[in-house]
């Protein structure tokens, strides 16, 4: 699912396409699937987070400690997506991408709707609508314009999802039974061989489940919320 957000990205973000030059990544890498819509572009792209091989160490959940707030830099786009899950301090994480990014800059936040447990390091939420950023925003009174929102899902991934407790690829996800990963699980391949036999049933009810992307809630797995930082009334 997380190839249609990345559409969605694209499109939101086109209008401001040229005024983009660098690149903030939060909790994530220089493999972002949101990065390809720059592919063609020089941009100076930085990853902050708290692995270790983040440019900048940086724990959303915390204030940016005041001595070392002038060794960070301030960016076009601030890039923060599968983040907030497991983040405690949502109001936190905000006030931290909003001074990351630039006067007029972007701030872009992919997160899960609905999501099975899962690890990297803590997990706290299923995930957030929408509404629980563009709120907190308002909330906290920050001279932020939300300039897009939105959900998407299908059936057919929800179903995959949490009834067979896999993240399925756009080909596992058309096809569930003949794109199944047989390399999924590390160990013997065996153990993949059992699995598939174990969820086959369910496999085979996937295949007749609504796959239609869409923004129906009730199926949604993936939420984004796109905000600029104007300036200062």
């Amino acid at each position: 699912m997380r190839d249609y957000v990345v559409k969605y990205f694209s499109t939101a973000i086109a209008p401001f396409f040229d005024s983009i030059s660098s690149i903030a990544v939060i909790g994530g890498y220089l493999n972002e699937p949101e990065l390809i819509v720059f592919r063609e572009k020089e941009i100076k792209i930085k990853t902050i987070g708290i692995d270790s091989e983040s440019d900048f160490f940086l724990d959303l959940n915390n204030p940016i400690p005041k001595n070392t707030k002038n060794e960070i830099e301030q960016y076009d786009l601030i890039l923060c997506s599968q983040v907030f899950e497991h983040l405690f301090d949502i109001k936190q994480a905000i006030t931290n991408l909003y001074y990351l990014a630039k006067v007029d800059g972007l701030i872009w936040i992919g997160f899960p709707s609905s999501n099975r447990a899962h690890g990297s390091p803590e997990y706290y939420a299923a995930g957030y609508q929408p509404e629980l950023v563009t709120n907190l925003i308002q909330s906290m009174n920050l001279n932020m314009e939300i300039l897009n929102k939105g959900v998407v899902g299908s059936k057919r991934y929800y179903f995959m999802n949490h009834a067979l407790s896999v993240w399925p690829s756009t080909k596992e996800l058309d096809k569930p039974i003949l794109h199944y990963d047989f390399n999924r699980l590390p160990g013997p391949r065996y153990k993949d061989f059992l699995r598939f036999l174990r969820d086959f049933p369910g496999r085979v009810y996937a295949s007749f489940v609504q796959n239609k992307v869409s923004d129906d809630v009730r199926w949604a797995s993936e939420s984004f919320v796109l905000v600029r930082k104007n300036r200062e009334e």
